[in-house]
């Protein structure tokens, strides 16, 4: 077995130190980059969560325009059998 120098583990200590320091730095930047990652993601389901709403909302509302349309439609016809109720009890009143 050979035995190692004060200057050879000197060395090594120094690489291991560099490649150390290029493995952290490797990391920081692959957190910004994460970071990038995680953002568009993010921003990615609130868009789909927004318009998912928005199509709900939609639905909704024409919905409620129908139950309106048809609310207004049956009243309408109240109106229009009520005018003939009257008409015709005007008529007999007159006769």
């Amino acid at each position: 077995m050979r035995s190692t120098s004060k200057e050879e583990t000197v060395t090594l200590v120094h690489t291991e130190k560099r490649e150390e320091i290029n493995s952290n730095s490797a990391c920081r930047l692959a957190v910004p980059h994460f970071c990038v990652l995680l953002h568009a993601f993010r921003a990615e389901c609130e868009d789909r969560l927004r318009a998912e709403f928005r199509i709900e909302m939609n639905a909704a509302v024409a919905e409620s325009e129908q139950r309106w349309q048809n609310k207004e439609q049956e009243l309408q016809t109240q109106i229009s059998e009520l005018q003939s109720e009257l008409s015709k009890s005007q008529v007999s009143l007159l006769h």
